[in-house]
């Protein structure tokens, strides 16, 4: 069973372009939206793999598309691409990235037929349907797995603390090297979107920005809590 960790995911199946205009700092992010925080009461969705789009959801974003009977979470491409945008990723890049996935979603024969896609939405509870753009050897969740998994996440932040500099910093290829190993683990190769969810998670959390990661953001990230470092400009 294929998965989608990241959302931005397959923005890095395009080339990878910073666009020009700045983003949202964390802090003016956290100010608009309280249960992004560390101390928020509000608890993750561990139904939405991604952990960027989980943090949508965690802001409480897509609150009025989540009907109180449904465990499904359609979302529209319009808003989920401007609260994307809001949230440090571009129009070009979520934009895409979400066209692609809701017409992933519309190919899965048993999502159609139970009704969890639709033309112009995005399941952000069901994204390892998503043919084409979903993956395996996850960092948060375990192979066949539809949620996120405790142990799964905890273990790859153990490997990702092991690599970690005396100042607390990831460096790519450390977080690469940790996406190997899961890879290696669960006896599965990695694929392209896999290594892209590597760059993403580093430029994201300021990577190219300052040359490496905190790895106390990448924590953060995994637990769908606003990091404190995050990319000057949109991705």
């Amino acid at each position: 069973m294929k998965k989608v960790t990241i959302l931005l995911l397959m923005i890095f199946q395009l080339p990878f372009v910073s666009q020009a205009s700045e983003a949202l700092t964390s802090e003016e992010l956290i100010a608009a939206y309280p249960s992004i925080s560390v101390d928020s009461d509000r608890a993750e969705n561990k139904a939405v793999l991604c952990p960027f789009i989980r943090i949508l959801e965690r802001a409480g974003l897509f609150d009025s598309e989540h009907p109180e009977n449904n465990s499904d979470i359609m979302v529209g491409l319009v808003n989920f691409t401007a609260k994307a945008k809001e949230f440090g990723c571009g129009i070009l890049g979520c934009g895409s990235v979400a066209t692609l996935v809701s017409a992933g979603q519309l190919t899965h024969p048993s999502d159609v037929y139970h009704g969890k896609a639709q033309i112009g939405h995005v399941n952000i509870t069901n994204l390892h349907q998503a043919r084409g753009v979903a993956h395996e050897c996850g960092l948060t969740f375990s192979y066949g797995d539809t949620e996120v998994n405790d142990v799964t996440r905890s273990n790859t932040l153990e490997k990702l603390l092991a690599e970690a500099d005396p100042q607390g910093r990831l460096n790519q290829n450390d977080i690469m090297k940790v996406k190997l190993a899961i890879c290696a683990e669960q006896n599965v190769e990695i694929s392209s979107a896999g290594e892209v969810e590597v760059g993403l998670i580093f430029k994201y959390l300021g990577g190219e920005d300052r040359g490496y990661v905190e790895y106390d953001d990448v924590v953060r990230l995994f637990n769908a809590t606003m990091p404190k470092t995050k990319a000057i400009n949109l991705l």
